[in-house]
């Protein structure tokens, strides 16, 4: 599993959801890609899969982690990250609360309505700088 929190942040994106368009006769788009990059988001920093037996019906992996935001998020997040031997003071919920709007955003029932890929990029850059500067703020 990859972790937001480690130094050498290295992403590899696979596409293997489909956006909600797709599954209405809708064609591949840059939308859609948006949207299975969300999914990856709210899959890596929750721990489960959109097709994990908790969900059902209209109870999805965003509706879960949309009813978890902002007051619930540490309830939602994926243990090993909570474990991950993190300093005392790093603000670990405003980061993952930072990270699943992210992913909240790109996942949009609507195109139009999602974040861009340049504007999901910039927000998770500066949550990645914020933390840095956190960490290096607390080890001096």
């Amino acid at each position: 599993m990859c972790s937001f929190f480690h130094y050498n942040l290295v992403v590899v994106f696979v596409c293997v959801n489909y956006g909600a368009e797709y599954g209405m006769g809708g064609q591949p788009s840059i939308h859609g890609d948006v949207y299975s990059f969300g999914v990856l988001v709210l899959e890596m920093f929750t721990g489960k899969r959109p097709t994990n037996e908790l969900f059902g019906g209209n109870f999805t992996l965003n509706s879960y982690t949309k009813a978890a935001l902002p007051e619930r998020v540490l309830d939602i997040a994926d243990k090993s990250i909570l474990h991950s031997g993190l300093r005392v003071g790093f603000p670990v919920l405003e980061c993952l609360k930072g990270i699943l709007d992210v992913g909240l955003r790109c996942c949009e029932e609507s195109p139009l309505n999602r974040l861009a890929t340049s504007e999901a990029a910039k927000e998770l850059i500066s949550i990645r700088e914020r933390f840095f500067k956190t960490r290096r703020t607390a080890r001096r």
